[in-house]
């Protein structure tokens, strides 16, 4: 299980003592597969589910609300109302849509 606020953190299925992945604070995050990707006030990062060192896949501090990943690319929103995705595998972010202000 995981949870985030003041960092991201792990405990067991069966609960236990919780133990800090990424210091920090951490906006949202999201799994897939193995890893663990989220986001922070510096961009979108990625670490392993049995912990290890996050990399980055998006650096950029405009990042609001969820982060959600699927097909192989995790969506965002910016605070310039900008719909974007970047790979999961790392790279520059795409746009997809400008969400009319206030929807």
């Amino acid at each position: 299980m995981l949870f985030a606020g003041d960092g991201l953190w792990r405990v067991g299925k069966n609960g236990g003592v919780a133990t800090r992945m990424v210091e920090g604070a951490i906006d949202s995050f999201a799994v897939d597969g193995d890893q663990i990707y989220f986001h922070d006030p510096t961009g979108i990062r990625r670490i392993s589910k049995t912990g290890g060192a996050a990399s980055t896949l998006f650096a950029g501090n405009s990042i609001v609300g969820d982060l959600r990943v699927r097909d192989g690319r995790a969506y965002f929103l910016t605070s310039d109302d900008t719909f974007s995705f970047v790979p999961l595998t790392g790279g520059p972010a795409t746009t997809l849509a400008r969400v009319p202000h206030g929807w």
